[in-house]
């Protein structure tokens, strides 16, 4: 993961994620069948949280919640059923982050550099 350290640039790596997200959101916008499987918005997610720590996995978090609801979805569901899709996709999500920015700090502790 040295493409992803602290140091590296973060607007560089914000710009990636964000591309990637946007192309899911593009995809999921144009196709009969939307990407439901949760990893594709998380990779960007988990990467970011590696490199620049859980508050920006958090902001990431919220922009994959919102490239991952296709427009069959909003149109076929109720607000309250949006709102639990949303809550529970940006749950799992903010999960990984932690998880992500938990890892990296025991990995520094134990292969301190």
């Amino acid at each position: 993961m040295k493409f992803f350290k602290s140091t590296s640039n973060l607007n560089f790596h914000i710009f990636i994620s964000i591309t990637w997200l946007w192309g899911l959101a593009l995809f999921n916008h144009q196709s009969r069948d939307p990407i439901m499987f949760i990893f594709p918005y998380l990779i960007p997610v988990m990467l970011i949280a590696w490199g620049h720590g859980s508050k920006w996995g958090f902001v990431l978090a919220a922009l994959a919640t919102l490239s991952a609801m296709p427009d069959a979805y909003v149109d076929s569901h109720t607000q309250t059923e949006l709102v639990y899709a949303g809550i529970a996709t940006y749950a799992k999500l903010t999960g990984a982050a932690i998880g992500i920015s938990v890892a990296k700090k025991i990995h520094k502790n134990i292969n301190p550099t």
